[in-house]
């Protein structure tokens, strides 16, 4: 290969600052004097020298004039092709490799700050992106403005989600198809957390009639009192709904207790697991409370007035007390103590029972009347 060396004197001075190695004719321009530079030329140039390639008018200190639709510069080891590209009026200029290789971008030290990947996935701090964008260190991302906001759009069903920075607090938005955005969640600047609710007053709040969902195997939620470390927590097993109390076993850990059941058919049962047949409510203990109101659904015990009942006779009565040691139609007290008592129907019977009483006490009042009569007849003879 011949070299033809070219350089420029200005001055008295030699300045050699360019120095480049050409493999196609080529030509520069220099105090306004265009010079050619054949095959294979080695030169070097002034600082003021503009050298163009494909153009007799370089603009910069190299210029390469090339069609549209057409590679410019290259770099290759022979394995590895490096290349400018001009794709045209509407397509815009492009620069990266052209053999499936990587194209990493780098400062002094020449470890890689930003790659692109072969498919397409950019890394910034990693050379091996696994995302479309990946970014890896602690301080990754930052976005700045007046109420920033980032899109996120689903190209499957073409839904848009929106995260905006407010004021402090993260909201969450949905972009409706008429480009309105509906308002979904806020994270508040004091950690609070509010769904349909823009000023959350609590930790979580939900806005909405059908507020919050927990689903799973007999799924529970436990609620734990910092101040005293005591839990408790509800579930739902089997359409049951049971509330525990939490009762500390070691290591930080509880046992969970038991307390009422909502079962599935409305029972609810409190202190007990026993399942009352044919009652709404079981209390396993005592229960207190200023008033107890009955409503009963059968018919209260007036018929006992009634002309046609039969009211049976205080001999017969005696006799059912004597075998029996308990009056007709009340339960015995091993009764009662099998069965337990029926609040509206016990009230019933013993009604039953005073009304009885009353009649009595009337017929004993008449036959008492007709004897002092007897006997004022008797002391006047």
């Amino acid at each position: 290969m011949t070299n033809i060396r070219f350089a420029s004197i200005a001055s008295g001075t030699l300045f050699c600052c360019l120095f480049l190695a050409f493999s196609a004719s080529a030509q520069f321009t220099q105090n306004n004097v265009t010079k050619s530079i054949s095959t294979n030329t080695v030169f070097n140039a002034i600082t003021t020298a503009n050298v163009g390639i494909g153009t007799s008018s370089p603009m910069q200190k190299l210029t390469v004039f090339t069609p549209p639709n057409s590679y410019g510069i290259s770099q290759t080891d022979g394995n590895i092709k490096f290349s400018t590209y001009i794709g045209g009026q509407a397509n815009g200029a492009y620069v990266g490799t052209i053999s499936n290789h990587p194209l990493h971008f780098y400062i002094n030290n020449g470890v890689a700050q930003m790659t692109v990947a072969t498919n397409g996935n950019v890394g910034i701090g990693t050379v091996a992106p696994i995302s479309r964008l990946e970014i890896a260190g602690q301080n990754a991302l930052m976005m700045r403005g007046y109420e920033p906001f980032l899109n996120l759009r689903d190209e499957n069903c073409g839904q848009t989600g929106r995260i905006q920075f407010v004021g402090g607090a993260w909201n969450f938005h949905k972009i409706l198809a008429n480009g309105n955005v509906s308002y979904q969640m806020t994270v508040a600047d004091n950690g609070n957390v509010g769904i349909g609710s823009t000023v959350p007053k609590s930790k979580l709040e939900v806005v909405g009639q059908d507020g919050i969902c927990s689903r799973g195997y007999e799924p529970f939620i436990t609620i734990i009192d910092d101040n005293s470390g005591k839990s408790a927590r509800i579930q739902a097993a089997h359409g049951d709904i049971n509330f525990f109390k939490g009762v500390p076993s070691g290591q930080g850990w509880n046992n969970y207790i038991p307390q009422m059941v909502i079962k599935d058919n409305g029972i609810v049962m409190i202190g007990t697991l026993k399942t009352p047949v044919g009652y709404k409510l079981a209390v396993g203990g005592k229960v207190i409370c200023e008033e107890v109101k009955v409503q009963l659904q059968n018919a209260w015990p007036d018929y006992v007035f009634e002309s046609d009942y039969v009211l049976p006779s205080l001999e017969e009565v005696e006799q059912h007390i004597k075998t029996n040691k308990h009056l007709p139609g009340i339960p015995s007290a091993c009764a009662l103590e099998t069965d337990g008592i029926s609040v509206g129907a016990m009230q019933t019977k013993m009604m039953e029972k005073i009304e009885e009483l009353t009649l009595y006490l009337i017929d004993l009042k008449k036959e008492n009347t007709t004897l002092r009569q007897e006997i004022e007849i008797l002391k006047q003879k």
